[in-house]
């Protein structure tokens, strides 16, 4: 395998068509699972320059590579959730290369696209843990490989692709991929300029850089330093020897000074004045107490207590019951709260407003049980005939009817009439 392809493929490349038995589908899961943790303490702690260091010449750099695992890993977590809830769906294929090149692929913040790992591999997770046998026989189909993809081989190929994503990663922060692209300017540390080379690595004489400079500076008049006859020149070495010797025995110095300083400092730390306090109280309550016949002196005397209230004018106090008669040795006397009297009875209505009595009727019989409470009026009389001049004239009889003969009709119809005679022909002209 070339160069360039170790660096594109450190892991090698996926091999489609294998089948994945069930324990193969489960150590893939823990695998998908796992790639937010990793990713994060790959990434702990690291420069904004490696983030921008591309893992080979004229790849994605290390922050275009998480923010395209979050894009992946979202369309991943749809296709496998449409391939168990529809039959064999036509997923939508997208351009890797052109979402790496937008603005918040290329430029925005690692730490949005790790939360959002997190989260979604938390539901991705859950979901392919629930899974049944059933469900992983189930596929869709991928428009651009034209053949239907199984779950388990998908599942193995997003394992493969959190494996792949991070070997890239790596090799940016080992520094396996520097030969291979641009230089990137080192990470300055404190107390050393960029570029400056370890001690180590320099020979003993080798002419310190910036010796020039300081040579000319000294040259200037009021700086000029006298050297001793016959002193041999320092090398670089010595000089930081020298150095180190002096900043030790400046702090060995400086120790003793720092102690006293945080002695006296001390009983101003908050912690010991609280100290101090919770001591002398608990001083105070086992001290003993005085005499009783000896108070002595209260550390905290209470108030005077309050005087009691005036009693309100004579206008305003209740008056007081007057005595009754004396009691009798039989009677306990009056009651402390008398009942009032009784209102007297109504007085009944006067007799235009009473309500007027019945007559008694006669005695009853024996066997008559008398009038009725309530009597009914009698009957009204009939009416009186009207006049004869008003009343219908009756129909006279005809003769008695013969059993034969049904009898004279109640209205027997006249005799049809008899036909004109013709008129008479005239008589032929002669």
């Amino acid at each position: 395998m070339k160069k360039t392809d170790k660096l594109r493929y450190p892991i090698g490349q996926f091999e489609y068509g294998k089948l994945y038995s069930l324990e193969d589908t489960r150590r893939n899961i823990k695998t998908i699972v796992r790639l937010p943790k990793e990713l994060k303490k790959l990434l702990k702690k690291r420069h904004s320059a490696l983030l921008d260091t591309p893992y080979r010449q004229g790849g994605w750099t290390v922050r275009q590579v998480v923010h395209h695992m979050a894009d992946s890993h979202i369309n991943a977590y749809i296709r496998m959730k449409m391939a168990v809830t529809e039959p064999a769906p036509v997923i939508k294929p997208y351009e890797e290369k052109r979402w790496a090149e937008t603005s918040d692929g290329k430029y925005g913040p690692v730490k949005l696209s790790l939360q959002l790992l997190a989260a979604l591999h938390k539901r991705w997770s859950n979901f392919l843990e629930s899974l049944s046998e059933d469900d992983l026989e189930r596929g869709y189909f991928h428009p651009e490989r034209k053949k239907i993809i199984l779950l388990p081989e998908a599942i193995a190929l997003y394992a493969w692709h959190c494996k792949h994503h991070l070997a890239h990663i790596a090799l940016v922060l080992h520094g396996k991929s520097a030969p291979a692209f641009e230089h990137v300017p080192p990470v300055r540390r404190r107390g050393r300029p960029a570029g400056s080379k370890s001690v180590a690595a320099q020979p003993a004489d080798a002419e310190p850089p910036g010796r020039a400079a300081k040579a000319a500076a000294a040259a200037k008049p009021g700086r000029v330093k006298a050297r001793a006859a016959g002193q041999p020149k320092l090398s670089r070495a010595e000089i930081l020897a020298k150095a180190r010797a002096a900043r030790a025995a400046k702090a060995a110095a400086e120790a003793p000074a720092a102690k006293t300083k945080k002695a006296r400092a001390a009983p101003n730390c908050r912690a010991e004045i609280l100290a101090k306090r919770a001591a002398a109280r608990r001083r105070q309550r086992l001290q003993p107490r005085a005499a009783p016949n000896c108070p002595g002196p209260k550390s905290s005397p209470k108030r005077a207590p309050h005087a009691p209230p005036k009693p309100p004018p004579k206008r305003l106090q209740p008056r007081p019951k007057k005595p009754g008669p004396p009691a009798s040795p039989n009677c306990p006397g009056p009651k402390s709260s008398p009942k009032r009297a009784p209102h007297a009875p109504p007085k009944p209505p006067p007799k235009r407003l009473q309500p007027r009595l019945k007559r008694p009727g006669p005695p009853a019989s024996p066997n008559c049980p008398g009038p009725k409470s309530s009597p009914k009026r009698a009957p009204r009389a009939p009416p009186k005939p009207p006049p004869k001049r008003l009343q219908p004239r009756l129909k006279r009889p005809g003769p008695p009817v013969s059993p034969n003969c049904p009898g004279p009709k109640a209205s027997p119809k006249r005799a049809p009439r008899a036909p004109p005679k013709p008129l008479p022909k005239p008589n032929p002209p002669g």
